[in-house]
């Protein structure tokens, strides 16, 4: 017979229908089942005890008081599901005998086998998007559902589970375009003070300093004034319509024609005012055959000359190039960059540099570290720029 309290719990708890409220169904009676410590009875982690070949009479007796006891967990565990689920479900489990067979029934009704229910979960954990319509916590909320999900048929299946190091690396594989600097700050932070929690919290502050988005969403409407159609006038002398009686042909004025007409005069000009039209130059423009901005302009410059002999051992010939400044700085401040290349080897060292000035200082740092390395320098080759 059920306590008062069980009874409380069962009235709080919707029967199970079918396969439309099988995951809430699943949950509650889940809880419901540990309140009262026969869920391992369910699962199948507590088995009922079995009696020794060569047992005491005090092995005996421990052995009658366990059974007692697993039977009694499990005629609560049966009570408990059979009484939270309709008649239909009731005569599909009616042949099941122990609390574990009733739940393996429902199992093999309502979900797929482990291997094809884990595979389907996997694959809705990995592939879970961000909805435009859901919140930075309601998307959160989303995952870590899955991600628990995928954990507990983990430990059924497997006896393992997922670290929560991977659920957070899932969480910022699926944020959008607009937290892309956060991903940024939150590597740097050491991994043994990471948190589902603290991330959450993290992403909802920068949520609520993001434009909201019905004012991106949001169509700009033109208006224009309402232009009210004049009604069109008739001439009284001809009774057409386009213009008015003073214009009338009838009337004795002839209509008027519209044209272009080409107008030019002839004005005399003093012979010191005349402008060349080619170049615009006055007429004090001397008579000379070489034009020095032709001259600049025309110039080409000589080809470099490509080497004859490549570098044959390490440190023979290094290639140095300074590139910047750069439009945005790094996080370390640095602008430019020195990339040192060996002609023979093709090994590149690259220093980062907040200014110019740091050239000489990396390239010292460079000899030095060819020198350790049983390397020497023979031959520098630049461009001029650093």
């Amino acid at each position: 017979m059920c306590t008062e309290t069980e009874m409380e719990f069962k009235a709080h708890i919707e029967k199970l229908v079918g396969a439309a409220n099988w995951s809430k169904w699943k949950r509650q009676i889940e809880l419901l089942l540990r309140h009262h410590d026969v869920h391992d009875v369910v699962c199948g982690d507590r088995e009922c005890p079995r009696l020794p070949a060569e047992a005491s009479a005090e092995g005996i007796a421990a052995y009658e008081k366990a059974q007692k006891a697993f039977i009694k967990d499990d005629s609560l565990a049966q009570l408990i599901l059979m009484g939270n689920m309709d008649d239909s479900n009731a005569e599909l489990t009616s042949v099941c005998n122990t609390a574990k067979s009733v739940g393996e029934k429902l199992l093999s009704v309502y979900e797929q086998s482990s291997g094809q229910r884990l595979d389907r979960l996997m694959e809705k954990f990995f592939r879970s998007e961000k909805e435009l319509e859901d919140d930075i916590a309601s998307h959160i909320a989303k995952l870590q559902r899955n991600f628990s999900k995928l954990n507990d048929e983990l430990r059924r299946v497997a006896k393992t589970t997922l670290p929560d190091l991977l659920l957070m690396s899932r969480i910022m594989s699926t944020l959008p375009s607009e937290y892309f600097e956060f991903k940024s700050v939150w590597e740097s932070v050491p991994i043994e003070e990471r948190s589902v929690n603290k991330l959450t919290e993290r992403l909802r502050l920068i949520e609520m300093k993001l434009p909201s988005k019905s004012t991106d969403s949001t169509a700009l409407v033109a208006t224009r004034k309402k232009v009210f159609k004049k009604p069109e006038r008739k001439c009284y002398v001809c009774r057409k319509p386009g213009h008015l009686a003073k214009d009338c042909w009838k009337k004795g004025s002839k209509p008027k024609v519209e044209g272009d007409a080409f107008v030019c005069t002839v004005e005399g000009v003093p012979e010191s005012e005349v402008w060349i039209a080619d170049s615009g130059a006055s007429g004090d423009a001397k008579d000379s055959q070489i034009c020095d901005g032709c001259c600049y302009g025309k110039q080409s410059r000589r080809p470099f000359g490509t080497r004859k002999q490549m570098a044959t051992t390490p440190g023979e010939l290094i290639n140095i190039d300074v590139c910047g400044p750069m439009q945005q700085q790094s996080l370390g401040g640095a602008k430019y960059y020195v990339c040192f290349k060996d002609d023979f080897t093709k090994y590149r060292r690259v220093f980062f540099m907040q200014s110019k000035n740091e050239v000489s200082k990396c390239l010292e740092t460079f000899l030095n570290e060819a020198k350790n390395t049983g390397h020497t320098i023979k031959e520098v080759l630049s461009d001029g720029g650093g």
